[in-house]
């Protein structure tokens, strides 16, 4: 769906702007009049623009979002009104952006707004499964739970991620390490030896020339300043790929075919979806919602696409442990048992 920064006018003269999700001009013309604001002038936002906050990050941190959901509900559940509440969580983030994004909130919810409305705003944000939580938890009459089991939820990811940057250091040092010392040998230690085979009367095998040779490579001034180039363009190359769908399904089929990525990654986007199965289960949405929502939170797109073909089975009225059955090669026979057992006694959420 097109995203589009906008300039309106409100109906006591006052000029606001924002941005806003709308699946045409006429949307959003439409969405911005519900809210009393008349458009003046609007562009689309690009999905890529080259400018200095290029390589700069939008979203605040799962943390601070953790610590805005908990406090919002504690807050709500001790009587005070959703305004007061933004207002008072914002005195105690220390986040610049954290602030900001409460700041449009607040705003929002002053206009008429309600706090999922609000977040939908501010998608830059706020993913589309907090929107669905939130919101359900409106329609439902119990915000301030759907707030806490969103907090809890944020925590556990934010603990999960750390857990598995933690998983891929040592390898990731080891690997660097490992191209340091042969690059050290080659550039520091064949050369040693390059003057005593010179000496030497007979002609060197093949192989010895060929080490020598690379060694002669990489102490050139050209060689470096050309693999700089070189590693910068596909650097920048890559960057500006990245946001295609194509380079996506490529990117993520060539992980699950690599031996330790493979685990990491599936192990990692399984806990993302079965944690936020259970939330939105609990949170009173029926099964195929659950499925559909959760299927967003994965970020491998080959895992996500097997996981919208599950929810179209179980739409086609399979079981949910069928619907696995068809795609095991992904998941463990451990998840699809318990699976299993929760569809038996009715207790998917645990």
């Amino acid at each position: 769906m097109p995203k589009y920064f906008w300039r309106g006018i409100d109906l006591n003269g006052k000029s606001c702007h924002g941005n806003m999700p709308a699946e045409s001009f006429e949307n959003l013309k439409s969405n911005l009049l519900a809210k009393n604001i008349a458009l003046l002038s609007h562009k689309e936002k690009r999905s890529f623009s080259f400018s200095p906050d290029f390589f700069k990050k939008t979203k605040i941190s799962h943390t601070d979002l953790s610590q805005l959901f908990n406090n919002l509900a504690l807050l709500l559940e001790s009587g005070i009104q959703l305004i007061d509440a933004l207002r008072i969580t914002k005195s105690y983030l220390r986040s610049k952006e954290s602030k900001v994004v409460i700041e449009n909130l607040i705003q929002e919810v002053i206009g008429g707004d309600s706090l999922s409305q609000a977040m939908e705003t501010n998608f830059e944000n706020f993913s589309r499964f907090m929107i669905h939580v939130t919101k359900s938890g409106e329609r439902s009459g119990k915000l301030v739970d759907s707030l806490k089991n969103l907090s809890s939820y944020l925590e556990r990811q934010s603990k999960l991620l750390k857990n598995l940057k933690r998983a891929a250091l040592m390898p990731g040092i080891t690997l660097v390490f490992s191209i340091l010392v042969m690059l050290g040998i080659f550039i520091f230690v064949i050369p040693q030896f390059e003057t005593l085979f010179s000496s030497m009367d007979r002609e060197l095998p093949p192989s010895t020339q060929l080490i020598i040779k690379i060694s002669e490579l990489l102490r050139s001034w050209n060689f470096l300043l050309g693999a700089i180039i070189i590693l910068g363009s596909i650097a920048l190359s890559i960057k500006l790929i990245s946001k295609t769908e194509k380079f996506s399904q490529i990117k993520d089929w060539l992980f699950l075919k690599l031996p330790v990525l493979r685990e990491i990654i599936t192990l990692s986007d399984l806990a993302y979806f079965t944690q936020s199965m259970a939330l939105l289960l609990k949170t009173g949405n029926t099964l195929i919602q659950s499925l559909s929502t959760s299927c967003n939170v994965m970020q491998n797109h080959i895992l996500k696409g097997n996981m919208k073909k599950i929810t179209h089975d179980v739409e086609e009225g399979d079981s949910l442990e069928k619907a696995f059955h068809s795609y095991y090669k992904y998941f463990s026979s451990g998840m699809i048992d318990s699976i299993s057992v929760g569809e038996k006694i009715g207790k998917l959420d645990l």
